[in-house]
């Protein structure tokens, strides 16, 4: 399944709980025509940031022979793994290093930086950015009880808002539940609403006494988005829109309520269901809040610095963000733990998603000022279980930060 392992990926694949990257989905059964083509095309990147030169869909730093061995990493692993595709963004403070994509976004397609995609559980930090925004205005507390708003969850009186955004409830994660993955994969397009997957993660309690323990769930996020809605009276892509996305000029990023993806668009191609198919118009609502987001790399390059530093926050606020407040309960440790949405080690804070096809990771280092932003895609052969954007970060790391690796799992 695929979102199980998102956003709160990198510390779960340490901790055992799942082997790497993920959200979920399924029907129609596009089998992809000559599936197995990389590539590219001739044609060059357009509109290359200045102190960049294209070199075919990529932009590269002038005269840099550190970007050009970065983009000899990308396509090493294009060909080796089978991969369709790589977006990739590398930016040390004003300096753009690398930007631009290699493959194919489709069969005959070359890939983009326009192209958009399904983010995956990139959207919680999103979401929690909004609900610190919020706290921030008077409008909830991170100490407000569930039974605020849903008294008749289980332990609604003894879970906090804070650890909904922490995933320390002890909910269990909806898209595990045998029962509602049998549902979607028997038709992926079908529309969801968070009160039909709430139960799901809800109705056999919780895993642990709440805030013992650490679980990443996606049950938490689909709970506070639906906080976060009634409070405000407007739906959570409103919030994020109004908050978010207009003030950093997000112009190519959405919450999905539909399949439908704006073009350009990169292709996620999965064997989840037992074939090789497209996914990438699958619903998105079965991930509704915590994953059904779609960006672009342009985007996203200019999220994850605002992500990383709290630029919309309070200094207050982004120490709660990313303070280790979930470190010793469960597999969270000093150097690998996750809060609000984000996971934090070695200084990065990162999300690293894989669902419908896409492997991605979305990082920045304060320290350095450093954005890496990757989307790795499958041809028929890539291995169904390997988180290669993850791959790719680590091979990037090694070369950029070798101080500062994180110890994700492979």
């Amino acid at each position: 399944m695929s979102q199980k392992r998102s956003a709160g990926d990198a510390v779960r694949s340490r901790g055992g709980l799942v082997s790497l990257g993920a959200v979920l989905l399924v029907l129609s059964l596009a089998l992809a025509a000559c599936g197995d083509d990389e590539g590219g095309s001739a044609n060059t990147a357009e509109g290359c940031p200045e102190g960049t030169s294209a070199d075919g869909q990529v932009c590269l730093a002038d005269s840099d022979s550190e970007a050009q061995q970065l983009l000899g990493i990308i396509e090493g692993k294009l060909t080796e793994d089978d991969l369709r595709a790589v977006v990739l963004g590398v930016q040390r403070g004003d300096q753009v290093l690398a930007l631009g994509a290699v493959g194919d976004a489709t069969t005959g397609v070359p890939a983009t930086r326009e192209d958009h995609y399904t983010v995956g559980n990139i959207s919680a930090g999103f979401l929690t950015t909004a609900l610190l925004l919020l706290v921030e205005d008077g409008k909830l507390a991170l100490d407000d009880p569930l039974s605020n708003w849903f008294p008749d969850l289980p332990k609604a009186e003894r879970i906090t808002v804070e650890m909904l955004a922490s995933s320390t409830s002890g909910y269990p994660h909806f898209p595990d539940n045998p029962d509602f993955v049998k549902k979607l994969y028997a038709d992926p397009y079908r529309a969801w609403t968070a009160d039909q997957l709430i139960p799901y993660g809800t109705d056999d309690g919780t895993e642990f006494p709440p805030g013992k323990s650490w679980l990443f769930a996606d049950t938490n996020l689909v709970i506070l988005g639906q906080i976060l809605e009634e409070i405000e009276g407007k739906s959570l892509g409103k919030i994020i829109e109004q908050r978010i996305l207009d003030p950093l000029e997000l112009d190519e990023t959405e919450s999905r309520l539909n399949p439908e993806l704006r073009d350009p668009a990169l292709h996620g191609f999965t064997t989840e269901r037992g074939v090789y198919e497209d996914a990438t118009n699958w619903n998105p609502t079965w991930n509704i809040h915590s994953g059904s987001m779609a960006s672009t790399l342009d985007d996203l390059m200019r999220w994850a610095p605002a992500l990383g530093t709290g630029e919309l926050l309070t200094p207050e606020s982004y120490d709660v963000m990313t303070a280790p407040s979930t470190v010793g309960k469960g597999p969270m440790t000093e150097d690998l733990y996750y809060t609000f949405g984000i996971g934090v080690s070695e200084g990065w804070i990162i999300t690293n998603p894989s669902l419908q096809g896409y492997t991605q990771i979305l990082a920045y280092l304060p320290d350095e000022e450093l954005t890496v932003v990757l989307a790795a895609t499958k041809n028929r052969g890539a291995d169904p279980d390997t988180h290669f954007a993850t791959e790719i970060f680590l091979a990037l790391a090694e070369q950029l930060t070798p101080q500062a690796i994180p110890p994700l799992s492979r």
